[in-house]
């Protein structure tokens, strides 16, 4: 509302605002310095520098604002106005010819003009030479150049390169590499307006927060109440690297723009955003009903223009940093520029972590420590980091701004604050980081409200933080501050500001006043009033950010008040002092406040100087603080935890009085007191009573004043033990424990975006219906309280994928379609496409035949019948005699089910394989070569997927996230990765000599597929392909060659490769003689491994015709062979052999296997004796042969002797074998307590987490000699507790004499309460205690003989508990038990470092092992000895031997003290006349005797002696202290004297002492007197103790005297050493 303005006041205003004139009319502040110009005449002439410039940049200063009008009529000459300059200054581009627009200047008020010098140019760090560490790169800067903007880019570029390098161009600017010295040179160019160091790289800075923000008061639990949760509202979140699934965030991340993930500070500060508490409640965000469009920073920033459309961003939020007190830079301007721009948008960033380091600021550490340009933006919110008490954070920044602005803008919570974590948990993080997304989720909230409250409309962002900042609760000084800035949020007040249109909206022109009426009611406790503008973004070079500067005065009858306002002079003391009511010429807010304000009227008068746009928007808002206390939390409706300490928080004004807190549980009808918080507390905690209850009441009260909850409250437990307990392919069961005095449940399953409650039960478990099994799902459940109100939810358990504890009788999976799946080009016979699928029997009844349909698109259903015998658990790869039409080119979708009778599982019987029918034209013919020399480069970026690289020739890629997970990328020269990749292609090298690689860095154990074009076999013989391939790196992956002929993938037709290959191009031949006439695709599959260490890359394929005969070749064996083991012979030759002939020699022992024979292209071998044998080949075809031997001969060996032992390591041993069919969950060795007590390894297999059944996982041992053995044993401690008689596991233990060929059955096999060793238990089960184990020993069959004989513990998952397995043994009881006796060369007691010689007595044929423990050399050693042994630790030693023999083992251990050499020192005293005091004292070791010999023929044998000479004089007295090991001794001469020193302890000390000349005085105060006398007791010297606190004893013969120094009464006497 404009009001007309009183004589008085606008006499009070035109005083006020004339203050803001500055006296200097011709006075510039730029960031580089403060400017002053006695020239008012604009000058068209050119400056060093200038010349080809069509334009000429100049300041020019006025006496006033310019008008609107001046502006467009200056403009439409052909002037650029850039921006504009503190004070009633402007930055302009004048066109060198527009004689017209240098004229109009002599039209305005002109009181000074200047060029723009080079140093007007720079920004403040540059004009102080102060460059800051990541702008340097090496000797150079990088710097962001902005370019006038009437400048030709092409030329300022080709200017600045001449300089130096030329990074990128961007929106901001130009990125530059200079030297330092040539920082001027770039500044003295005409096209140059603006120069500062590179924007600062990001860096990341880290459920009370929603009661003290009073996030919670705003979406209360009683119906009828506010329900502000931000629901529709989008925030723009610029974060670390993608954010990892968690199920508090389903269904409401609407875009995601984000790399590979880099850790978890994302997935926290969106949890507190917008996390829906899902997995637990207490983790729910501050607005569970917003969105989030996910970013890497600072992305979520520069996109903001178009995604502020396109996607509905209202909220930015970003916790990073960007430099510290960076100052007004390019980034800035862009962020005040976006608030403008999209005027419903508002950013939020974190303060900063810097809050105790000095960033230049000028006060030292501790001020000015905003973390970067983009947050001292004067349209965004910066947010200061609290504690729960609403103290500040020591790490938080303070400001001010780098022009004293006031920034924090706001302060929230963010220590301690508790949120989401991936993979779905939860942690606590502090920082800055945590309480800007607090605030970002209560401005989404705010954003609700004033959508709900205002038809559906978005309010204005700079009305948004103005609110924001009015209505926070004000601590710490009072009024804003530059550690707070204007306080803690309250949502509360802010929503209440909105629901009563507390605020308002107008504009105001140069020379104008406004005036805003505000009503206020009797009893208002303090009137709190904003003024706050949007303004225009600041010129660059300008030394001050504010535009226009709008200026307020409240108005009351004949009272002023002025805004809040801070000093900002850089001294520590003056930051920190409180704010004063004064003139505002800095900030874009002004904030008035009146404490107990008269009622009625007050009006706002608002006035000020509009430097650019003409006219500027503003906004007014107003709180009321009334004189009452209100409740925030508990609000009403809550439910509550019986015993939970519990926060209470409400808002007040101080008035001096104590509040009483008060509960009633009885609707009313009686209070108790619960607590008794002081006159200043704003929270306090409370125990929630224990037991049920509905009628809960709390209130608050202060004198007269009070509150109470809205509604009642319950209270109620939470249910605990939530678990999964089994998975059928129908439904699912949850349990849980009772809660006492619970009426009923209310059972939770997690839906598009929540936890919907989907049924109310009486009992303590749910049976969930209508799930696929192959689906995880989250569940939960609630208690109700008699009344019926739902409690809090319990922690959400996860259902796994697939079907747990669950008995299945039938069921067949179609696990995989091999064929037709992914390309199929129209090269191929698309009539009569082969289907080949992979079955699995998942049940236990074993199958014979799998009735299977298969159906392309809508077309017709061919149906066939597989004879297929599969017992429980096994798979096949099957060839369906039913082909399918992939006739016509296109998306093909090929459906395949099976169509078993009495399949108790539907969810796994369908797949679908999406074929992509492609036209490729003619295919090509022999000879075929491709070194992708034409091949353009692609990026190597470390970026996974997200490069696609298109290729040519016909080579296509597959498509990422459907096909496969990145692609082969063109490449010349180096890969970008050290220790992987080539240096070069596999040709000549050079940059046309290119190759095809895979790039494993951030895409680890990932697919790439490569397409080859058509290639015709029509016309060949013999056909072979050949290629390069390249796989240096230590945890290289695997890469396959496949063909797709007659429409059938045909799977590895070369031998797949894995593993470190080394850093030179391997040459890979196969024969494509099986192919021979076919029209054929090639098809590339790399996988990258474990680590970066990974690229995988494939250069020179081509296919030609064989000419040649053979070149023989055997591919190497690995790994040991044992005896009557399988051994498959590999034919590595290349020119295509058609004819093979193995020969081994000896030939004895030796059989061919598995149908094949010596002339078989790969045959099975079987050896039954020990021994070496050779291995040749001879390979031919029609041109000829070849032969090759085998490098390194077979050698057969027999296993570990006995008695064999294994008490398990860190990890599985070397030599053991895992079988791991599944991929999944497998025997890991883990830690627990073993069956002697103490922590020890075990193998373990988690069947608890196992959710796949049945499922078996074999632990095979490496090979055992068991020759003539006649009564061996298998002998091992088991640990097993099991979860409940519907869960069983199982251990079977299984035998092998052809090293695994084949496995027979040893005799055990133990499943449920047979296997336990413990009592059942429904948690995870680790052994605590040595009775948690049990021994089981197996009587091993006879036939259980032979040199490699291999056990296998087959663990049998039913999804029940842990098993543990150790100490596995074997023995031959047969043959007799060695015994173990040490012999030693010490009995008790032995030296450090000397030598110690033991043996074992009598040992017979065994093995001898011997451990000496830690600090022994040699630690250990075998063989029975002697071993000579030193110690270098001192304590006892326990010293072992262990006999190993056929019959078993046997250990003797003895005891040794290692004693280190005796170190002594000693002191002594002759400060009393005639007396020798010592004293012996022992540091290490100990001593048997000390031996004193005063040198006056006497001696004593203690270690603190007193002795009496008869005579003063010199003595040789000697101390011996006799140790075990070694003697010490000390000797001196002792100065008896016939003077005593006095027995009490020096008050004063000199020094040096002895001295050669000058002594001073170095303890103790000035004494008054002084004399020095010799051992005769004769005075050398005396008098009064010198002022400088010095004696000189240069004229004093060498030796010893005795100083005495008085002072009062104080009399002592110091003995001195003259030298």
């Amino acid at each position: 509302m404009k009001l007309r303005l009183s004589a008085c006041v606008f006499l009070f205003l035109a005083k006020v605002f004339a203050q803001n004139i500055p006296a200097e009319q011709a006075r510039v502040l730029l960031q580089s310095g403060t400017y002053s110009f006695a020239e008012s005449q604009l000058s068209s002439g050119l400056l060093r520098g200038e010349q080809g410039s069509n334009y000429l940049l100049r300041i020019v200063v006025l006496n006033r604002p310019m008008s609107p009008g001046e502006w467009s009529q200056w403009e439409a000459l052909g002037t650029e106005i850039i921006g504009y300059l503190p004070i009633n200054s402007y930055l302009v581009a004048l066109p060198v010819n527009g004689k017209s627009a240098w004229d109009f200047s002599s039209s305005l008020p002109l009181v000074g003009t200047s060029p723009l010098l080079p140093g007007m140019k720079l920004s403040s760090q540059l004009a102080k030479n102060e460059i800051p560490d990541y702008a340097w790169m090496g000797s150079k800067v990088e710097l962001l150049v902005v370019a006038a903007p009437k400048s030709e880019e092409k030329r300022t570029i080709l200017q600045l390169s001449k300089i130096g390098q030329v990074v990128e161009t961007s929106p901001n600017g130009i990125r530059m590499l200079l030297r330092p010295d040539q920082i001027n040179e770039v500044a003295a160019l005409a096209n140059v307006q603006y120069l500062q160091p590179k924007e600062a790289p990001g860096e990341t800075e880290n459920a009370t927060g929603i009661k003290n923000h009073r996030s919670n008061a705003i979406r209360v639990p009683y119906a009828g109440g506010r329900n502000y949760r931000g629901t529709g509202i989008v925030v723009g979140h610029g974060d670390d690297g993608d954010i990892q699934p968690h199920i508090d965030f389903k269904g409401r991340v609407t875009q995601n723009f984000s790399g590979p993930s880099q850790g978890d500070h994302g997935d926290h500060v969106a949890g507190t955003i917008f996390g829906a508490g899902n997995l637990n409640p207490d983790g729910e965000g501050q607005a569970p009903g917003a969105s989030l469009a996910y970013y890497n920073y600072p992305d979520n920033l520069n996109s903001v223009d178009a995604h502020y459309n396109s996607f509905g961003v209202r909220i930015t939020a970003s916790s990073y940093s960007n430099g510290c007190n960076a100052g007004y830079t390019a980034f800035t301007q862009q962020m005040d520029q976006d608030i403008i721009q999209n005027y419903h948008l508002m950013h939020v960033f974190s303060a900063g972590n810097a809050g105790t380091t000095n960033c230049q600021y000028g006060a030292g550490a501790g001020w000015g420590n905003i973390t970067g340009g983009q947050k001292q933006g004067k349209n965004v919110v910066a947010v200061a980091n609290l504690q729960g008490n609403d103290v500040i954070a020591s790490s938080s920044s303070r400001g001010p701004a780098h022009d004293g602005r006031i920034k924090p803008d706001v302060a929230g919570l963010g220590t301690n604050v508790f949120s989401c974590v991936s993979p779905n948990s939860y942690g606590l993080k502090t920082g800055t980081s945590m309480s800007c997304p607090g605030v970002a989720g209560v401005l989404a909230q705010l954003y609700d409200a004033y959508r709900q409250t205002h038809s559906g409309q978005d309010p204005h962002g700079g009305l948004m933080k103005a609110i924001l900042m009015n209505t926070a609760d004000d601590i710490g000084q009072p009024g804003p501050d530059f550690i707070h800035g204007y306080g803690r949020v309250n949502a509360l007040r802010s929503v209440k500001t909105i629901e009563q249109n507390q605020f308002m909206r107008d504009s105001l022109s140069q020379g104008e006043t406004d005036t805003v009426r505000i009503t206020v009611p009797t009893g208002t406790h303090a009137l709190r009033v904003m003024l706050h503008w949007t303004d225009p973004a600041a010129t660059l070079n300008a030394g001050r950010a504010l535009v226009n500067n709008l200026n307020g005065v409240l108005h009351q009858g004949s009272t002023n008040w002025l805004p809040w306002v801070l000093n900002p002079l850089p001294v520590a003391a003056t930051l920190n002092s409180p704010a004063v009511r004064a003139i505002d010429s800095l900030n874009t807010a002004e904030q008035f406040e009146v404490l107990n304000p008269v009622a009625g009227d007050f009006d706002l008068i608002i006035n000020g100087s509009v430097a650019v746009g003409g006219s500027q928007e503003y906004y007014v808002t107003w709180t009321l603080v009334a004189q009452d206390v209100e409740l925030t939390y508990p609000v009403g409706g809550e439910v509550l935890v019986p015993g939970q300490p519990t926060p209470i928080r409400w808002d007040s004004e101080p008035n001096g009085s104590p509040y009483q807190i008060s509960l009633s549980q009885d609707n009313g009808t009686t209070w108790s007191v619960v607590a008794n918080p002081i006159a200043s507390a704003d929270q306090a905690t409370w125990l929630v009573p224990a037991g049920v209850n509905d009628q809960m009441w709390l209130r608050i009260t202060r004198g007269s004043q009070g509150d109470s909850t809205n509604a009642v409250m319950s209270r109620i437990g939470v249910p605990t033990n939530l678990n999964h307990q089994w998975t059928c392919p129908d439904s699912f069961k949850v349990t849980w424990s009772t809660v006492a005095g619970a009426a009923g449940y209310v059972v939770y399953r997690l839906g598009a975006a929540y936890m919907d409650a989907v049924d109310t039960v009486a009992t303590n478990s749910y049976v969930f219906t209508g799930s696929n099994p192959n689906s995880a799902e989250w569940v939960s459940v609630a208690a109700l309280t008699p009344a019926g109100r739902t409690g809090k939810r319990a922690v959400a358990v996860e259902k796994p994928a697939g079907i747990q504890g669950c008995i299945v009788a039938t069921d067949v999976a179609l696990t995989e379609v091999l064929n037709p799946s992914g390309r199929m080009p129209d090269c191929q016979p698309l009539g009569t496409v082969p289907v080949v699928v992979r079955l699995l029997n998942s049940a236990t009844t074993a199958i014979t035949t799998v009735p299977i349909a298969v159906q392309v698109d809508n077309g017709p259903v061919q149906r066939d019948t597989l004879s297929l015998p599969l017992s429980s658990a096994q798979s096949a790869t099957v060839l369906l005699n039913a082909t399918v039409s992939l006739a016509g080119l296109g998306s093909k979708s090929v459906r395949i089910w099976t169509e078993m009778v009495g399949d108790q599982n539907r969810y796994n019987d369908t797949l679908i394989s999406v074929v992509q029918v492609v036209a490729v034209g003619t295919a090509l013919s022999l000879p075929f070569t491709e070194d992708f020399s034409t091949f353009s480069n692609c990026p190597t970026t470390s970026n996974c997927g997200t490069t696609s690289c298109s290729l040519i020739n016909g080579w296509v890629n597959a498509a990422n996230g459907t096909e496969d997970q990145h692609d082969w990328r063109v490449n010349a020269g180096p890969s970008p990765t050290t220790g992987t990749g080539p240096t070069s292609g596999a040709n000549a090298g050079g940059p046309t000599d290119k190759y095809l690689y895979l790039e494993a860095t951030n895409c680890l154990n990932a697919e790439g597929v490569l397409y080859s074009p058509c290639i015709s076999l029509a016309n060949s013989s013999m056909p072979q392909l050949s290629f390069a391939a390249h796989m240096l790196g230590t945890t290289q992956g695997s890469l396959h060659v496949d063909v797709l002929s007659g429409g059938r993938w045909y799977l590895d037709v070369a031998l797949p490769l894995s593993g470190n290959k080394g850093s030179s191009w391997m040459n890979v031949s196969t024969s494509l003689l099986p192919f021979n006439g076919q029209t054929i695709v090639l098809r590339f599959r790399g996988q990258t491994g474990t680590g970066q260490s990974s690229d995988i890359a494939i250069d020179a394929i081509s296919i030609s015709e064989v000419t040649s005969a053979p070149q023989a070749a055997i591919q190497p064996q690995t790994g040991s062979i044992c005896q009557n083991q399988v051994v498959a012979l590999f034919d590595a030759s290349s020119n295509t052999p058609t004819t093979w002939n193995w020969i081994v020699t000896p030939s004895t022992g030796v059989s061919f296997v598995g149908g094949t024979s010596s002339t078989s292209a790969n045959p099975l071998l079987s050896f039954s004796a020990l021994g070496t044998y050779t291995v040749q080949l001879i390979a031919g075809n029609v041109f000829g042969s070849d032969t090759a031997t085998l490098a390194n001969p077979i050698q057969i060996t027999a296993g570990a002797p006995l008695p064999f032992s294994e008490p398990f390591g860190p990890s599985i041993p070397l030599g053991w074998t895992v079988e791991n069919p599944d991929g999944g969950i497998t025997w890991v060795s883990t830690n627990s307590i073993g069956s002697s007590g103490v922590t020890t390894n075990a193998a373990t297999i988690n069947f608890f987490n196992y959710a796949l059944t049945p499922q078996e996982d074999g632990l095979i041992t490496t090979s055992i000699d068991l020759t003539g053995t006649t009564l061996p044993r298998l002998l091992f401690d088991v640990a097993y507790a099991p979860y409940d008689a519907n869960y069983i596991d199982g251990l079977r233990v299984e035998y092998s004499t052809n090293c695994g060929s084949t496995w027979l059955p040893t005799g055990y096999a133990k499943f449920g309460a047979a296997l336990a060793s413990k009592a059942a238990q429904t948690t995870t089960f680790t052994p605590s205690f040595a009775s948690h184990w049990r021994r089981d020993t197996i009587s091993l069959p006879s036939s259980v003989s032979g040199p490699s004989v291999k056990f296998r513990f087959v663990g049998v998952n039913g999804y029940g508990n842990n098993l543990f397995i150790d100490n596995i043994q074997v023995f031959d009881l047969g043959a007799p038990a060695p015994t173990a006796t040490i012999t030693s060369s010490a009995t008790v007691d032995v030296c450090l470092l000397d030598t110690v010689y033991f043996a074992a007595q009598n040992p017979g044929n065994t093995l001898a092992q011997w451990t000496f423990g830690p600090g022994a050399v040699p630690s250990v050693a075998t063989g029975p000895g002697n071993h000579a042994v030193y110690f270098f630790s001192q304590g006892s030693k326990t010293i072992t031997l262990q006999l190993n023999g056929p019959g078993g083992v046997d250990r003797d251990t003895i005891a040794l003290n290692a004693v280190p050499d005796l170190v002594g020192t000693w002191s002594f005293q002759t400060d009393t006349a005639f007396v020798f005091r010592g004293q012996a004292s022992v540091s290490q070791g100990s001593a048997l005797n000390y031996l004193w010999d005063f040198g006056d023929g006497t001696s004593a044998n203690t270690a603190a002696v007193r002795h009496l000479y008869a005579a003063a004089g010199t003595y040789p007295v000697q101390l011996i202290i006799d140790g075990p090991c070694n003697d010490v001794v000390f000797t001196t001469t002792a100065a008896i004297s016939s003077i005593g020193l006095g027995e009490s302890s020096l008050a004063w000390e000199v020094a040096p002492n002895p001295s050669t000349g000058m002594i001073s005085l170095s303890k103790g105060p000035s004494p008054e007197y002084f004399s020095i006398s010799d051992l005769a007791g004769r005075i050398i010297a005396s008098g009064t103790w010198p002022s400088q606190d010095q004696i000189d004893l240069r004229a004093m013969a060498t030796g010893c005297y005795v100083l005495e120094l008085r002072r009062g009464e104080r009399l002592e006497r110091i003995q001195v050493v003259k030298l």
